[in-house]
């Protein structure tokens, strides 16, 4: 008969382990280990290598699911192929398809749809056929539940009957199909004289050790049970709470039981933190302690992570303070996290969202602005070298900034963008010493990149066409970028590609959608299942595992993070389509079960330790874990103290919440230099007198707004609208006589046709129509009846005045100069600006008493264009300077016309003078750049909130 050894917590599992092996001159090949999982099969090895100290011939060590799989391929001398879950979910699809009363209806009809219902149809499945619940039983659970979950029971039976019907026709296998045949097989044949070899040796003549167990399926009792009847078979169980119903499930009797020589009590610290980097933050302190003590961190070091939540973070601050030792990780990170799926959704996107040929710009520019796509190598002679990404990356920003001055929701073919002439002018704009460059070369290169990835995925054969497409775009970004430098992108692209691969060789693969939202929409359902290993030497340095992976093994110092209700146990009920007392009928396990196997490893782990520290999050969203109180009430206990508060430390963070004023920036020699050097504009100067950090990020560091945006640029249209119109009246009288109403739907929509092609969304489109009205209204009620009330010559349109007065550049852009009469007016146009923003109180203007700046001059912008035209063209004039608001809802003279000054000789000079004031006073190093006056009406809406922590400011009242 067998063996039954119940160890302590204190006890080495492997070392046990060791201690049951036969061995013949450091042979030990006739002994089979058999674990829950891998893991402990790894450190069983080492533990031996370091015993022996030479070469040796270890013993077979299985994870349950190896060996099963083993004694079905060499005992039952079986080889049909085990299917992957995704082949398992075709299969159902099929079969649902064809179902009557099929659960969901007519719902999950599509296979993107039918694919996460598919996989928790499949695990059901699984659990009820190695549980050895025959299909017939799912029809006659319990009499009292409801029709509904009764239909779909039966629904789901017959289901269970077709799919391992399916399966066999196919000669193809599953787990729990291995699993069942391999029970059968040892409940009928045993382990006969007759019994298939083994590793060329009968199964009998093995020393079998199995250990680390707990909980069993049906198939397992049976396996296990068999096994039990030879004699060479040891089972060694860790004693915890419920491993008496353990022995009995596989009606075993202790033979020994194994006390270590001095039990001791490992030390517990608790610790609350509000938040996961409080947690994360804490341990790496104490990690650093360790180490600052001469502590060795090795693989008696366990973090046990129930969420991969906190790996990352956790991979940032405490992993690299150990990276000369080394660390493993072997949890699971979801590929739908990672920046590569970011990339294919961006993509999938913008090509589901093409128009008759032509790609959303919003999307394209996302695209383009991606980070795996901006940083691809420039593909164009000599300069295909690593470090021309950065050509690319000015390419990418070239192309926003082209598009940010036009309508975003708008259609544009690929084409277009290649060929387009300002593109290219704006990039060597911003690149001017790449020599032998030229604009078809970056034609060329925009080319090769959309032929490689948009142009890619354009067209699918299939579901397997689609992976095959996939794999190469990733390797073409692999080849082609700076991706591949990202410490994590080899993982998370291997974890990609596996998955690609598995798509290529499923029964899905030659499954064909209609459009791409199909197969867009199934690749996403199908990542959702899907993650990636991090690579890592087992049995070298801290052990970074979930729960499950900590079987079998001991670790002398643990850390557990997050040990909150809700994770840790996790107390979702399971994913499954059978409801809970369905499964209790059934006598399936529970999530009650799933807390009692936590319980017990968790308990396993900590009293195996000698040192564990504990984390929980307390916050209004989570609450320490069932574990922890029990911790708390078993000190409570042993001390008598009611007062929880002292048995645990709070990770508490300084806070300061205090809203103070961004400081001012002061200005270096080199900032000085600069700025003596910088062209100034007028709406400079009114972004300076609003606030002068505000300025010193925009002109001085060249900080600009890159988010993208689809706010209509109505501003820049309608000037140039205006511009195309008026151009061929310049230097001719303008009279009612001259304008032609007809000509302006022709104008817009020949703009229209120009600028943003045929394919116009509705947005644009009702932008063009009223554009339309909206000029006819202009020159109807404005134009028209100014040209009848004077004489007027228009002079130029956007006339650019650069100037250098008192050694300082000066530099605009007039809409407008025309003469009424016998006055020369300056114009500039507003489509969103009302009066008040543009008003100037020459009175209340002291040029001594810097307060008094913006509350007398709003804006300098008429101002400073006059200074321009009088420098530029005529000192001795007196030009007037006007706002047309063409915004303003009544079409008439005296509504859309603002004049902010009068044309007063002494006014003018103040304004001159105020001008260079302020221009002295950015020049000037003794003066700092200062935030607003008025917070409460600057800050809010800024772009550079987030860099100056004034977020806080809402417009509302504050001290």
């Amino acid at each position: 008969m067998s063996e039954c050894i119940v160890i302590q917590p204190e006890h080495s599992l492997i070392q046990c382990c060791i201690e049951a092996l036969t061995c013949h001159e450091r042979d030990y090949s006739g002994n089979i280990v058999i674990f829950p999982g891998r893991r402990p099969g790894h450190f069983l090895r080492k533990e031996i290598s370091e015993l022996i100290r030479k070469p040796c011939i270890p013993p077979a060590v299985f994870s349950i699911d190896d060996f099963v799989d083993t004694l079905y391929e060499e005992l039952l001398q079986r080889n049909e192929r085990k299917i992957s879950t995704i082949d398992a979910v075709y299969l159902l699809y099929e079969i649902h398809k064809s179902t009557p009363n099929r659960p969901g209806g007519e719902s999950f009809l599509k296979p993107e749809l039918f694919l996460p219902l598919g996989v928790k149809i499949y695990n059901d499945l699984e659990e009820l056929y190695i549980e050895n619940i025959p299909p017939e039983r799912l029809g006659i659970v319990e009499e009292s539940i409801p029709e509904l979950i009764e239909r779909n029971l039966q629904s789901l039976s017959m289901l269970y009957s077709s799919f391992y019907d399916e399966l066999k026709k196919r000669s193809l296998s599953s787990r729990s199909t291995r699993y069942r045949a391999v029970a059968e097989w040892l409940w009928q044949h045993g382990f006969s004289e007759n019994s298939p070899p083994l590793r060329n040796r009968k199964l009998s003549d093995y020393r079998i050790i199995i250990a680390g167990f707990y909980a069993f399926t049906e198939c397992e009792k049976k396996i296990l049970k068999a096994l039990s009847d030879i004699s060479e078979t040891i089972f060694i169980f860790t004693d915890g709470k419920g491993i008496e119903d353990s022995l009995k499930a596989l009606d075993l009797e202790v033979t020994e039981r194994k006390m270590p020589p001095h039990r001791h009590t490992p030390r517990i610290s608790l610790y609350s933190s509000p938040d996961t980097h409080g947690e994360v933050l804490k341990t790496a302190t104490i990690l650093r302690e360790l180490k600052q003590k001469g502590t060795t961190l090795s693989t008696d070091t366990l973090i046990l992570l129930p969420s991969s939540d906190s790996l990352f973070p956790l991979l940032h601050n405490c992993l690299s303070l150990v990276r000369e030792e080394g660390f493993n990780i072997s949890m699971g990170y979801p590929l739908y996290r990672t920046p590569i799926y970011s990339f294919f959704t961006t993509l999938m996107d913008l090509v589901e969202n093409t128009y008759r040929g032509g790609v959303y710009v919003r999307d394209y520019l996302k695209f383009i602005l991606h980070p795996y796509v901006k940083n691809l190598f420039f593909n164009s002679g000599e300069l295909h070298r690593p470090e021309s990404n950065e050509i690319t990356r000015i390419l990418a920003h070239s192309i926003k900034e082209f598009f940010d001055e036009r309508v975003l929701n708008l259609f544009v073919d690929l084409k277009e963008i290649e060929t387009t002439e300002e593109i290219f002018v704006r990039f060597f704009k911003h690149l001017l010493d790449v020599k032998g460059l030229e604009k078809e070369d970056l034609s060329r290169h925009l080319c090769w990149i959309h032929e490689n990835t948009i142009q890619r995925f354009m067209y699918f054969k299939d579901i397997g066409d689609f992976a095959r497409r996939a794999e190469e775009l990733l390797l073409f970004i692999f080849h082609n970028s700076t991706a591949s430098r990202h410490p994590y992108f080899h993982p998370f692209a291997e974890g990609f590609m596996r998955a690609f691969e598995e798509l290529k060789q499923s029964l899905f693969s030659r499954f064909s959608f209609s459009d791409h939202a199909g197969y867009f929409n199934f690749f996403k359902s199908y990542i959702k299942n899907t993650s990636v290993a991090f690579e890592g030497t087992p049995v070298r340095g801290v052990q970074v595992l979930g729960l499950l992976e900590t079987r079998g093994l001991n670790f002398r110092r643990v850390f557990a993070l997050d040990v909150n209700e809700g994770v840790f146990p996790n107390t979702r009920r399971e994913d499954s389509l059978l409801p809970q007392r369905v499964r209790e009928a059934l006598r399936l396990s529970t999530y009650r079960d799933r807390e009692r196997i936590i319980d017990y490893y968790f308990s396993l782990l900590i009293k195996g330790s000698s040192e564990a520290y504990i984390f929980s999050i307390d916050n209004s969203q989570m609450q320490r874990s069932r574990f922890v109180e029990r911790f708390i009430w078993e000190k409570q206990k042993k001390e008598k103290n009611i007062d929880s508060t002292r048995y645990i430390d709070r990770v508490v963070y300084t806070l300061d919440l205090g809203t103070p004023r961004p400081e001012p920036v002061e200005k270096t020699e080199e900032v000085v230099f600069f700025l003596k050097d910088l062209s100034y504009t007028a709406s400079g100067l009114d972004e300076y007198l609003s606030c002068g950090i505000s300025f010193y990020y925009s002109y001085v560091l060249g900080l600009k707004d890159q988010r993208i945006t689809e706010k209509i640029n109505l501003g820049l249209i309608t000037h140039e609208l205006l511009n195309i119109y008026f151009r061929r009246y310049i230097e001719r009288p303008l009279s009612e006589e001259t304008f032609n109403l007809k000509d302006i739907e022709h104008l817009i929509n020949d703009y229209f046709s120009k600028r943003y092609g045929s394919r116009l969304d509705g947005k644009t489109y009702l932008l063009k129509r009223q554009l339309i009205t909206r000029l006819t209204e202009l020159i109807q009620g404005y134009f028209i009846p100014l040209s009848k009330a004077h004489n007027i010559i228009i002079k130029s349109l956007e006339t650019g005045v650069n100037i250098k007065l008192k050694g300082l550049n000066l530099k605009g852009r007039i809409d407008r100069i025309e003469q009424r009469d016998k006055d020369v007016f300056i114009i500039d146009y507003k489509t969103s600006y009302s009066e008040n923003k543009l008003k100037i109180n020459p009175d209340k203007l002291d040029l001594e008493d810097r307060a008094s700046w913006k509350r007398a001059v709003n804006s300098v912008q008429i101002p400073f264009y006059l200074l321009l035209y009088r420098n530029r063209f005529n000192p001795e004039a007196l030009p007037r300077g006007l706002y047309l608001l063409l915004g303003r809802t009544g079409i008439v003279k005296e509504k859309i016309e603002f004049e902010p000054l009068p044309a007063d000789v002494a006014i003018y000079k103040l304004m001159d003078d105020f001008i260079f004031t302020v221009l002295n006073e950015i020049t000037s190093p003794d003066v700092a750049f200062l935030p607003p006056e008025d917070m409460k009406k600057t800050c809010p809406g800024c772009i550079y909130q987030e860099v100056c922590g004034t977020k806080w400011v809402k417009g509302s009242d504050y001290s």
